[in-house]
């Protein structure tokens, strides 16, 4: 049920589908070919709230697994949705001193087309150490 279920994710023309497929999915995480279909669905499925089902499932990930981190950044940087981009943006803040959010949250506060992301990046910023 599994295979059936990762491959619906990613290769069904019917987005109800998969957004079932992908809350299914959402219950096992921390199973590498689920996450691995998750980070897909965020970073190519067209359907908003399917990016922000598997964004909200890989958040507890966002700390200790590189791959997941980078897909939110990603995200944070690139996705046409406002709303997926700010949810990526709070999924960062426990990791926000790491130098590769850093480098894009000071990219975000200084020129991001979005006044909220602009203002909350720059309030990130305010919360981290200095850097020597």
């Amino acid at each position: 049920i599994q295979q059936l279920l990762l491959y619906a994710a990613r290769n069904n023309f019917n987005a109800g589908v998969r957004m079932d497929s992908v809350d299914l999915l959402t219950q096992q995480p921390t199973n590498a070919h689920v996450r691995e279909a998750l980070l897909y669905a965020l970073r190519y499925d067209s359907n908003t709230g399917i990016r922000l089902k598997a964004l909200d499932s890989l958040g507890p990930y966002v700390k200790d697994d590189v791959q997941v981190r980078d897909t939110v950044l990603e995200s944070l940087m690139s996705d046409a949705n406002p709303g997926v981009r700010i949810e990526a943006l709070h999924l960062l803040v426990p990791v926000r001193g790491d130098s590769s959010v850093r480098i894009v949250l000071e990219r975000l506060a200084a020129k991001d087309e979005n006044r909220y992301i602009r203002s909350q990046a720059r309030t990130l910023i305010g919360q981290m150490p200095e850097m020597n």
